[in-house]
Formats: C-alpha cells, sequence, structure tokens
C-alpha cells in the first residue's frame, strides 16, 4: 500500500530538522491514492494498459531534447561480453567464498553463456529509439481499483530503444514469468497494445527479445547483490537469480519467439 501524506506537523518536524543547513532541495509532489501490485502479479486489464501508458509516456515525451542515452552502442561499449567475464569471475570468487550455491551455480552458467552472446549481432542503430521514464514496470505503477491511477519516479528518465523497455516491463508483470519464462501470447498481446498508442519499427519488434538477452546477460546483477548493506539485498539476490532464470529461457527459446 502507498504511504498516507505527510501531516502539517510531520512537514513542520522535517523542516525543523533541515532548518541549520544553508542550501537544501525539497520537493513536492501530489499525493496519488492506490497501491503497488508485486511483482509478477499483474491481472489482465493491468498488462493491457501498463502496455498503453508506456506508449503514452513514449508519445509525451518525445519533445524533450536533454535526456540521456540508456540502452545504446555506447552502454554496449563498457557493458559487454569482455567486462562481463571479469565482473562475473569477481562476483564467482566472492560467492564460492560464502558458499552461496544458488549464486555459484547461477554465475558459472553466466560465464559460460557468454561466449553464446557473443554471437548475438544488433545494429543499435536500427532501433527506435524514444525519451522514456527509464525505469518503467509495475513497481513504479500505482493501481486504484482496475485501472492505472499514477507513475511515479521519473529519476531515471532516459533515452531508450523503445521495445526494451516494453519487453522489460512486460516480463515484471505477467504472472506466467515469476520464474524466468516468458509466455510469447502474452508478451505479444502486450507489444500489440502498445502499437494501438505508439509505434515501432519491424527491426524492434523481430530483436526485441534479443536485445533483453543480451543485455540481462551481460549485467552483473549478483555485484549489486554482493556491494549491497540495505534492506533491499534479498530483493537483489531474487533479481539476480530471477534474470539468470529468464537468460537459460531465452538460450532455449529466443529463436521460436515471433512477435509480428
Amino acid at each position: 500500500m502507498v504511504k498516507k501524506p505527510w501531516s502539517t506537523n510531520e512537514v513542520k518536524r522535517i523542516l525543523h530538522i533541515f532548518y541549520n543547513i544553508k542550501s537544501f532541495d525539497i520537493e513536492l509532489q501530489n499525493f496519488i491514492e492506490g497501491e503497488i501490485l508485486q511483482v509478477n502479479t499483474a491481472p489482465n486489464w493491468f498488462m493491457k494498459e501498463s502496455a498503453k501508458i508506456l506508449g503514452e509516456i513514449h508519445n509525451g515525451l518525445s519533445d524533450l531534447h536533454s535526456l540521456d542515452k540508456g540502452i545504446s552502442k555506447g552502454f554496449f561499449m563498457l557493458v559487454n561480453p569482455k567486462s562481463a567475464l571479469e565482473s562475473y569471475k569477481k562476483s564467482l570468487k566472492i560467492t564460492k567464498e560464502r558458499n552461496e550455491v544458488v549464486a555459484v551455480d547461477d554465475l558459472t552458467y553466466r560465464i559460460k553463456l557468454l561466449n553464446k552472446l557473443k554471437n548475438i549481432d544488433l545494429d543499435m542503430e536500427k532501433f527506435t529509439y524514444k525519451n522514456t521514464h527509464g525505469d518503467y514496470f509495475i513497481s513504479q505503477i500505482i493501481c486504484k481499483g482496475n485501472r492505472i491511477n499514477g507513475v511515479i519516479d521519473f529519476t531515471s528518465a532516459c533515452i531508450h530503444p523503445a521495445c526494451y523497455e516494453i519487453i522489460r516491463s512486460y516480463s515484471y508483470a505477467d504472472p506466467k514469468c515469476i520464474n524466468g519464462n516468458i509466455d510469447v501470447k502474452n508478451l505479444k498481446e502486450y507489444v500489440n497494445e502498445y502499437l494501438k498508442v505508439s509505434n515501432l519499427n519491424d527491426y524492434d519488434i523481430k530483436m526485441m527479445p534479443y536485445l533483453y538477452y543480451y543485455q540481462l546477460g551481460v549485467s552483473d546483477y549478483y555485484k549489486n547483490y554482493f556491494n549491497s548493506n540495505d534492506k533491499n539485498k534479498d530483493t537483489l539476490f531474487h533479481y539476480a537469480h530471477w534474470s539468470t532464470e529468464v537468460c537459460r529461457w531465452f538460450e532455449n527459446n529466443i529463436d521460436d519467439i515471433f512477435l509480428s
């Protein structure tokens, strides 16, 4: 459940804490009523509305010109099979020292997977890039009743290939993806709902799964888990393992995905 807005006394207390600080920023936002659904628990109405709202976000941000690039050719110059191998080896060493069996298995698999990822040929210039939320997924969406009441946290706003954020947001929402398996029928329906609002080209639709597969495969999410000391540590572990399961599914099924 989304936390209730601060009372007047709570606001006064916060302002009192910052009273002696020379310079600070305060951002006030409208309170949005509703709740945030758990990852991979989205009902059908949410799936349809989420895809359309993502398209509306892309359309609404189209006139902005100052956003940084997210997933792009430059991103993969820094994050790629070569850099991933170095990172995975370091993470695997830590994992073995801690005797974390699941992580050892996942990282060993990821190291082997890199040889296959090298063969994925992505022409990053052919994707449709759009100004976007940057981290659009179920945990950023507030629902009330059977409708989406708002989208929060645009702090990661950037330029992504539109298809990347489509398949990523789908995978976090669909209950059938909870164990890392992509339901091709549901993904296709999600893409079609998006296309009712905004556009993609043929290359976006064809290479969407390969882009997501490659990005997941070269990203060391276990590094984030090991470097974290906060309350989100369990969540980071879950995502590191879940994303590895998605990679395993893609490895065995990606050539059979037809979204057009």
